[in-house]
């Protein structure tokens, strides 16, 4: 079984926002033995996409959980946790999702780096916005955080060219800046991986 988040008629922008934030409000995560993100990729061949495209009602090409969200911009197609590479290197997004282990209360920065574009919710609430057609660059936001489990949610897409992408984390109390470890991140997913989902 796969578990997709619930789907809605909202623009993109909106829906995202609408679902992240029924996320961090309702769902009760199920704690696995998976550290790392739920990884929803999805084949946009042909599209040359300039912004984020509309995710919400998309059915994934490949799922697989990702110990970390660390590729260094690069030509060639990303390398997976699961072992091989995978099967694009232009034009596809990426939708992770999962929910992050807070250390401490205390003020947190999260950053994205990215070539294409990418948006970051933490806690259903939209933190960075790198949306874009552009090279590797950075975005980042600020927010309040207790000790315990939020939710985190993540899009990106590439175009054509460079693709990389980076998130970082950081806090008031001495943490970071970092990658946030496999061992801060909690897959929810209901999968084995590595899955394929080939449309339908």
């Amino acid at each position: 079984m796969i578990r997709r988040p619930p789907r809605s008629t909202l623009s993109s922008s909106s829906a995202a926002s609408d679902v992240y934030k029924r996320q961090a409000h309702i769902f009760t995560p199920k704690l696995q033995d998976n550290s790392g993100l739920m990884a929803e990729w999805f084949d946009n061949q042909g599209s040359q996409n300039t912004v984020l495209p509309d995710l919400a009602n998309q059915i994934p090409d490949l799922i697989t959980v990702q110990n970390q969200i660390s590729w260094a911009t690069t030509g060639a197609a990303w390398s997976l946790s699961s072992g091989g590479n995978l099967p694009w290197a232009d034009e596809f997004s990426l939708r992770a999702s999962g929910y992050i282990n807070i250390p401490a209360d205390g003020t947190y920065t999260f950053e994205i780096e990215s070539d294409d574009g990418s948006k970051l919710w933490v806690d259903g609430t939209l933190i960075a916005d790198n949306d874009g057609h552009h090279g590797m660059q950075t975005a980042s936001g600020n927010i309040d955080l207790e000790a315990g489990l939020v939710s985190i949610n993540l899009e990106y897409f590439e175009n054509l060219g460079g693709a990389g992408l980076i998130l970082r984390w950081e806090n008031n109390l001495g943490l970071g800046p970092e990658i946030i470890p496999a061992a801060r991140s909690v897959d929810t997913s209901l999968t084995t991986l590595p899955i394929s989902a080939p449309k339908n």
